[in-house]
């Protein structure tokens, strides 16, 4: 009688969940007001913005960097944040840790190829280095114009990765997949240290996304993700991306993407999250005792007013 319970909550939940992903109700409905904000205060944009804008609309994901995009200032605060956090002795312990586990074999999470760099609990900070970062003008203007809409800030991470044994096989986000948190949705990746091809650089499949050519391979189950295999992956349209300390990426992670996997360099790098109004999937940040967003522009007041009790789908996965 449970499994049969199961399975009816199961199937009830998928379906709505594929209703909610349809895009006359994802898109006109459930992203009516942001939409709305959008256009009724549409961005001034540089000339470099709409590049990338175009870049992005094309291919799913657009590369500049941080001089371009005139924050050499937050990402210098962002540097040195980081390197003061990188000589922490609860950093090195933890660091230490990760390699004993993946040289003996251990490997049961991605959390033992990535360590995160921030200090306690993601509490949202405006004025910390890395929400600057996040939430400036280049950053939304981007982020925006490419959703058409005002969109919603759901979470950042500060990491670094470990180098992996050699021949040790590839796990969890390392492999390719397509992320759950939206149909449609960006993650802003800035690399703060130089990333070869030895640092697990972030490498993704040009127009998986929405709209693309290989939208169909691998398709996410909202609100699920996929995941997919690398013989059927198109070798012609794969973009890995290698850059300085400063390089910037902008892509629409509902696409084909993979990355962290290091053989010998670790990878430092700063992830900021948005997706659209629609997402069902929760923030992963707490907010401040005392949080006044009075003197604060509204498209940023929008993209970080969120439900902070909303919690991550879990009936689909029931059956």
């Amino acid at each position: 009688m449970k499994s049969v319970i199961k399975k009816i909550i199961s199937r009830s939940a998928l379906a709505y969940h594929s209703l909610r992903a349809k895009k006359i109700i994802w898109w006109s409905v459930l992203n009516r007001r942001g939409r709305n904000r959008f256009n009724k205060y549409p961005p001034t944009l540089t000339e470099i913005e709409k590049k990338l804008i175009s870049e992005i609309n094309s291919r799913g994901i657009a590369v500049s960097n941080i001089s371009a995009l005139g924050l050499e200032k937050e990402f210098k605060t962002l540097q040195d944040f980081v390197q003061k956090r990188w000589v922490d002795a609860d950093v090195k312990v933890r660091y230490d840790s990760r390699h004993a586990a993946l040289r003996d074999g251990r490997l049961v999470s991605k959390d033992l190829f990535l360590i995160n760099l921030w200090e306690g609990k993601c509490v949202l900070d405006l004025t910390h280095p890395a929400i600057e970062f996040s939430l400036s003008h280049p950053i939304l203007n981007v982020v925006n114009s490419y959703l058409h809409l005002w969109a919603k800030f759901r979470d950042w991470r500060l990491q670094v990765t470990v180098p992996m044994p050699a021949g040790e096989r590839e796990y969890a986000s390392q492999r390719w997949h397509r992320d759950p948190e939206d149909q449609k949705l960006v993650k802003v990746f800035l690399y703060l240290n130089d990333v070869d091809e030895d640092a697990g650089p972030f490498t993704y499949l040009a127009e998986s996304h929405e709209g693309g050519k290989w939208r169909h391979l691998f398709p996410q189950k909202p609100p699920s993700g996929s995941a997919g295999n690398d013989s059927d992956i198109p070798k012609e349209d794969i973009v890995v991306l290698t850059g300085k300390a400063g390089t910037v990426i902008f892509c629409d992670t509902s696409g084909l993407h993979r990355g962290g996997y290091a053989r010998k360099n670790n990878r430092f790098m700063y992830t900021s999250i948005f997706t659209t109004p629609a997402s069902v999937w929760p923030i992963n940040f707490v907010y401040p005792q005392t949080f006044r967003t009075n003197n604060i522009e509204p498209r940023i007041h929008w993209a970080v007013s969120n439900n902070a009790k909303q919690k991550k789908p879990k009936l689909h996965k029931l059956g």
